[in-house]
């Protein structure tokens, strides 16, 4: 079927001069690029610019992804330094609390040391608060002695005294801040 097509098509060619068959190769070469051009082109442009709308998308889709990883991957590391931060401030809360005493306990070390270090409580002790309010008397090495010990306690503090002479002995006023009650 196709030879008697092919036949036919070369006696029809044999049977014309050069310038109809030049002709006749520019309307073949034109109907092909014509093909190539109106059927081939189209949907090739076509999927080009659905290419370049899907990469646009992906592009903003995959900016949004990045930047929404780096937002989850900076706060993890924000909140482990929060979380950090809250642990070392529990430590250093329960760390001050073992360190410090409370006016009761700071009140029978006073006593104790005291009588260890033969030095009286003339006066009551007033007890209000965080303060403590009281009076001793005794020799001043003594007095020295019981400051130190009294002084390395990390919260306690002598917030004011007083020194006088009464009766051939020294009487020391003594007023104590302890922060550690209040912890």
């Amino acid at each position: 079927m196709f030879s008697s097509i092919f036949k036919s098509l070369e006696s029809y060619i044999q049977n014309k001069n050069k310038k109809e068959l030049y002709i006749l190769l520019g309307v073949l070469w034109g109907l092909i690029f014509a093909l190539i051009y109106f059927l081939l082109l189209p949907p090739i442009s076509d999927n080009l610019t659905q290419q370049k709308e899907a990469y646009a998308i992906l592009s903003l889709a995959y900016a949004k992804n990045l930047s929404h990883l780096q937002k989850i991957s900076q706060n993890p590391q924000e909140k482990n330094i929060e979380i950090n931060k809250q642990a070392q401030e529990v430590h250093w809360q329960q760390a001050f609390r073992h360190a410090a005493i409370n006016n009761y306990a700071l009140l029978k070390m006073i006593e104790n040391l005291a009588t260890k270090l033969q030095l009286q409580i003339t006066s009551d002790i007033t007890n209000t608060g965080d303060d403590l309010l009281f009076c001793l008397e005794g020799r001043f090495q003594d007095f020295t002695e019981w400051l130190r010990y009294l002084e390395q306690n990390y919260f306690v503090f002598i917030e004011d005294f007083h020194l006088f002479f009464k009766e051939n002995t020294l009487a020391y006023q003594i007023h104590i801040k302890n922060l550690g009650n209040s912890l």
